[in-house]
This record gives C-alpha cells, sequence and structure tokens, in this order.
C-alpha cells in the first residue's frame, strides 16, 4: 500500500483510480519507486512534480482541471517495442481434455496521471514500475517480443495492491489430450481494463489450447467480477471481436 502524505503528516491511506482530491495542504502519493507531489498553487492551478531517489524528474503546472489517476497498460513509446505481455507460470496448470479453469495472474502496472476538464483527458505523466523485463515468445528469428513477468496462476483473487493489475485467464483445452499449460501471451494494447476502487483487472481472456503448440486468445469484452467500471481514459467503441494464435507452445 503506498504512503499518502497529507498536511505534512504521514498515514496509510489507499489512493483510489479517478480524480484525486487536492485541498490546500499537498498531496504525495509513493508508488512503485516513484513520490509524486500535487500542490494547489491557487483556486485554479495545480502544481505536479515527481521524484526518483530525491531528484525531479518532472514538473508540470495544471490549469483549470483536475487530476485524475487510473492504471497505464501501455502508449505509443511501449508499442514501439511490442503491444503483447507474456505471463510465465512459475507452476504448470496441467488439463484433462475438454476441461477448463479459470486462473488469476497479478503483475505490476504502470500509472498515469491525467488533467480532466469536461470529461476531456491529458496524460500529465506516467509512473512506470521499475525493472521492466522482456521475452521473445517463439523462435528468436521470427518470434514475438513480449513484457515478460514470472507468475503463479492462482484460482482466487487476493489482495490486490495499487500498482497492481490481475490478468483474468480462463484457461480451456479443446485439444482432445492432457495438456501442461506454462506460458499466456496475452495482446495487451487490445484489452480492457476494468477497476474498482485501487484494483484493477483485465477483462476476461479465453485460452482455447488446440493443441501442445497452439493456442487462441480470443477478448471476452466481459469483467471478471461484478461491480467493475470499465477504464474511462480508454475511447468508447462498439463490442471488439479479437483474436491472437499460440504456436510456439503452451
Amino acid at each position: 500500500m503506498p504512503i499518502t502524505k497529507l498536511g505534512g503528516l504521514n498515514f496509510l491511506m489507499q489512493v483510489r483510480y479517478g480524480i484525486l482530491d487536492v485541498g490546500h495542504e499537498p498531496l504525495e502519493i509513493n508508488i512503485h519507486e516513484s513520490k509524486v507531489t500535487l500542490k494547489k498553487i491557487s483556486e485554479k492551478v495545480l502544481r505536479y512534480m515527481r521524484f526518483s531517489e530525491g531528484v525531479l524528474k518532472r514538473e508540470v503546472l495544471i490549469s483549470g482541471g483536475d487530476v485524475a489517476l487510473y492504471p497505464f497498460t501501455v502508449g505509443k513509446e511501449d508499442e514501439v517495442l511490442t503491444r503483447f505481455v507474456y505471463l510465465r507460470f512459475k507452476e504448470s496448470v496441467s488439463l484433462a481434455p475438454g476441461s477448463s479453469i479459470r486462473v488469476y495472474a497479478k503483475v505490476p502496472v504502470s500509472m498515469g496521471f491525467y488533467g480532466i476538464s469536461g470529461g476531456k483527458f491529458g496524460l500529465i505523466d506516467i509512473v512506470r514500475h521499475e525493472n521492466i523485463k522482456y521475452g521473445v515468445y517463439g523462435p528468436i528469428s521470427g518470434g514475438i517480443l513480449a513484457k515478460y513477468f514470472k507468475v503463479y496462476p492462482r484460482r482466487f483473487i487476493d489482495k490486490v495492491l495499487l500498482g497492481e493489475i490481475v490478468y483474468t485467464l480462463s484457461l480451456e483445452n479443446d485439444s482432445g489430450l492432457w495438456i501442461d499449460v506454462s506460458k499466456v501471451v496475452v495482446p495487451m494494447t487490445d484489452t480492457k481494463v476494468f477497476i474498482r476502487g485501487h484494483e484493477a483487472y483485465t477483462e476476461i481472456i479465453h485460452v482455447i489450447i488446440k493443441s501442445k503448440l497452439r493456442a487462441v486468445i480470443e477478448l471476452s469484452n466481459e469483467p471478471p467480477i461484478n461491480g467493475l467500471q470499465e477504464l474511462p481514459t480508454l475511447p468508447k467503441s462498439a463490442l471488439k471481436s479479437v483474436s491472437f494464435r499460440m504456436e510456439w507452445g503452451v
């Protein structure tokens, strides 16, 4: 849980996604390896500052709007490298023919600070988690570069912290064989994100296993649990049909 500081006093306070309440005293949020400070300069002007190891990395004056905090899964800079997340299971999941199971995997997520006015958003800054790793799914020469995380596939959702996102995976064995699943690759730019309080979840991601080498990834457009809201910073569009094929093993 990040430590939030108000009025010069430190206390534990769980920051929620959405518009941040900046009063007359500065608001400080420690998240990942950074500290963000929001200070009201006048009735309509805020100062945003981000520090890393005590060094000021970014400073912005914000006029005429509020500041909101949301999970930031992918941006233009990220897409230059990859559009995918590679989840490598620390323990495999063994599926009988025709069986299915839903599992959850928590990974760090970057945080976006947005200016908001009249329902319109503008990106102010991104607080990225450190030590981002990349891996290649498939052959080195022609495989897919993806953000790489080693995760435990959990049967139930445990405590979710600010700065984490839960990937919701429905593993479905359509192969007619016993299959051990040790990895899943997800197209993150197309995956919907849902929020509640300080928690973030992906939509239900169907992993339909066709053989030991092939699986089809289909996005459901559905939240994994009730009471979630779709991330409001995403453009509104009709329901999409997205499919991706894993062809180098599950």
